[in-house]
């Protein structure tokens, strides 16, 4: 986020337990508890062949999702093992009274340690919105350096590319060290 956006009022940040997590407004300090509903399995993570995320891409230098109430929460399934990939899920909750459109599809980075990677959620498997109150998963992954990390690292998940930063959710990780 910019600072003195006047979209920052719907921005929502994150603390994240295994027992459950609160989205708190960046702007108001007011507390929110993400709906806890049952989902079906996460809309899988997807590429083309050509290396390139599939979906719709948005128009350059938007940040997504601006303004609207989502919370973003990483599940995380254990310990990361260093030189695999790490497969994890990112909800992206609606907070607020209305939908939440998914068009166009929004961008996300997430990084671990020194690695960085982007691309766009798999909007081609998701509902073209929201609805309030609800939830919906993305399948994730992210590839890991092949050396030591020490005991944790911290895993971040922004919607958004570099420089149009949007809600965001960073949760630490442990690492199997074989």
């Amino acid at each position: 986020m910019r600072p003195g956006n006047p979209a920052q009022a719907a921005a929502v940040a994150l603390s994240i337990a295994l027992t459950g997590c609160i989205a708190t407004d960046s702007s108001t300090g007011k507390t929110h508890r993400p709906p806890v509903t049952t989902s079906p399995a996460p809309i899988p993570w997807s590429t083309t062949s050509a290396g390139k995320p599939t979906g719709t891409a948005p128009a350059p230098a938007v940040t997504p999702l601006e303004g609207q109430p989502v919370a973003v929460i990483l599940l995380t399934p254990g310990a990361v093992i260093p030189g695999q990939r790490y497969h994890f899920t990112v909800r992206l909750a609606n907070v607020g009274a209305q939908p939440i459109s998914l068009h166009p599809c929004p961008r996300y980075r997430v990084g671990m340690a020194k690695l960085v990677e982007g691309g766009y959620l798999n909007c081609t498997g998701a509902p073209d919105a929201i609805p309030p109150g609800t939830h919906l998963d993305f399948a994730m992954q992210i590839g890991t350096l092949s050396s030591s990390y020490g005991p944790a690292a911290d895993l971040t998940w922004h919607l958004g590319g570099e420089g149009t930063e949007g809600a965001s959710a960073t949760v630490r990780v442990p690492i199997n060290e074989r």
